[in-house]
C-alpha cells in the first residue's frame, strides 16, 4: 500500500523561474511522480486544497511578501502534512537550520539539475578516459 502511494506521489513546485520549472519537470519526468506547479503562495494554497500533495518544493521568497515559511506553516494544517523542501541558489547554514527548526524537510541548492549534470559529466569523462 505504501509503495502504491509513493508511485502516485504529487510534488507541488512553488517556483517562479521558468528554468527551475523546466528542471523540475525534467527531473520528475523520469519518475512516476506527478508535478503540479504554482508561482505564488495563493496558487499553492489552492493546489493544496485541490489534491493530496506529498512534497512541496518552494522558493525561499515568493511574491507578495510571502516566503517558504508561509508555505510550511500552511502545510502543517493538512493531514498528512507534505514534506516541505526549500530550494535556493544562495542557501547557507542559517537558512538550512531555520528550515529544519520550523518543520521543513530539507534545503536543496539550485539549479535543480546540477547534480544530474555533474553525474552525467562524470560518466562522460570516465567513458573518454
Amino acid at each position: 500500500m505504501l509503495l502504491d502511494r509513493a508511485k502516485k506521489l504529487t510534488v507541488l513546485g512553488v517556483v517562479q523561474g521558468e528554468e527551475d520549472r523546466q528542471s523540475l519537470q525534467g527531473i520528475l519526468a523520469r519518475s512516476t511522480w506527478v508535478l503540479q506547479l504554482a508561482s505564488t503562495f495563493q496558487q499553492a494554497q489552492y493546489a493544496l486544497h485541490d489534491r493530496a500533495i506529498g512534497v512541496i518544493v518552494t522558493d525561499p521568497d515568493l511574491p507578495g511578501a510571502y516566503s517558504w515559511r508561509h508555505t510550511a506553516q500552511f502545510a502543517t494544517q493538512i493531514a498528512p502534512p507534505p514534506a516541505v523542501i526549500v530550494a535556493s541558489r544562495w542557501g547557507d547554514d542559517r537558512l538550512w537550520a531555520a528550515v529544519l527548526n520550523l518543520g521543513g524537510f530539507d534545503l536543496i541548492w539550485k539549479p535543480f539539475d546540477a547534480i544530474e549534470r555533474a553525474r552525467m559529466e562524470g560518466i562522460l569523462q570516465s567513458a573518454k578516459g
